[in-house]
């Protein structure tokens, strides 16, 4: 299993340029990794040091949608 940064150094240094990079093409590349990214950017909300109410019951619930997902073996989510 490559690393994720060699595979996007690889998708962005390719001889054919990519004019419009779309969220899913990033998001084909991390399939092995999707669940840890999603976790870590559904994460950084609460790791403000700023309060801001009413994000974290959202947040937490999506995480644990996809906690729960992980646990029963899917791959992607």
């Amino acid at each position: 299993m490559a690393k994720l940064s060699n595979k996007l150094q690889s998708y962005f240094s390719e001889e054919e340029k990519h004019e419009n990079v779309t969220l899913a093409d990033i998001l084909l590349l991390a399939v092995e990794r999707i669940f840890s990214s999603l976790l870590v950017i559904l994460s950084l909300p609460s790791a403000l040091p700023v309060p801001t109410p009413g994000y974290s019951t959202p947040l937490g619930v999506l995480i644990s949608l996809l906690a729960i997902q992980l646990i029963s073996g899917a791959k992607t989510p």
